[in-house]
């Protein structure tokens, strides 16, 4: 008997000597990777939301026309010109999975943003123009109770096509579900734009926006 609970010991003792082996191995390994891979000072995580990533680049924006949401020829050039703090985010009013989450972080913030800054612009460019006339983009930026100078803008195709390009936010494959969560934003006259990636709280955005102004 005395055996049988000595070997039952030994054997318990041997499987939690080995658990506790794998977490310190698995911490020891969790340690050297983030020690390789620090992460950025420029990359926020919002709890509850996932991660947002942050980067900085030089976008091109390319010299075309596109048309607001009351049909009316709009410079893409001249509105992103840098004379102006800019927040943009591509959606498509069919949408039902991240546009809307997009649109209403932005609605839900606008006013915040203005108040860090009254000439801030806000510009939402669709990336389905074929489906996303004029008067569907009205519609969709009255849901969503845009207010002040914030554009709904579309156009050809291969104009959006282009600007998608330029921003490094074409989709993958043909398919526009694929797009990813993005917001750009630009202090006035910066030469870099912020782009984050990800879904996240207007209070987040309205930090970000904070940040990339200061």
């Amino acid at each position: 008997m005395r055996d049988r609970l000595s070997g039952r010991l030994r054997t318990r003792g041997v499987y939690w000597s080995a658990v506790l082996v794998g977490i310190l191995l698995v911490c020891t390994l969790g340690l050297a990777n983030a020690r390789e891979n620090p992460q950025s000072d420029d990359a926020a995580d919002q709890p509850g939301r996932g991660h947002v990533a942050r980067i900085r680049h030089p976008y091109q924006v390319p010299d075309i026309t596109l048309r607001d949401r009351h049909d009316r020829p709009v410079k893409l050039r001249s509105l992103l010109d840098g004379s102006q703090p800019v927040v943009l985010q591509f959606i498509f009013t069919s949408c039902q999975t991240v546009c809307p989450m997009l649109t209403s972080m932005m609605a839900q913030a606008q006013d915040s943003l203005r108040d860090v800054d009254p000439s801030t612009r806000l510009v939402s460019i669709s990336l389905d123009p074929d489906y996303d006339t004029p008067s569907r983009m009205a519609k969709y930026a009255d849901k969503f109770g845009a207010r002040g100078d914030w554009r709904f803008l579309t156009g050809d195709w291969k104009d959006i096509r282009r600007t998608l390009n330029a921003f490094d936010a074409m989709y993958p494959g043909e398919n526009k579900m694929n797009h990813k969560p993005l917001t750009f934003m630009r202090a006035a006259g910066a030469d870099q734009w912020v782009r984050l990636t990800g879904t996240m709280s207007a209070g987040t955005l309205l930090a970000q926006y904070r940040k990339t102004l200061n």
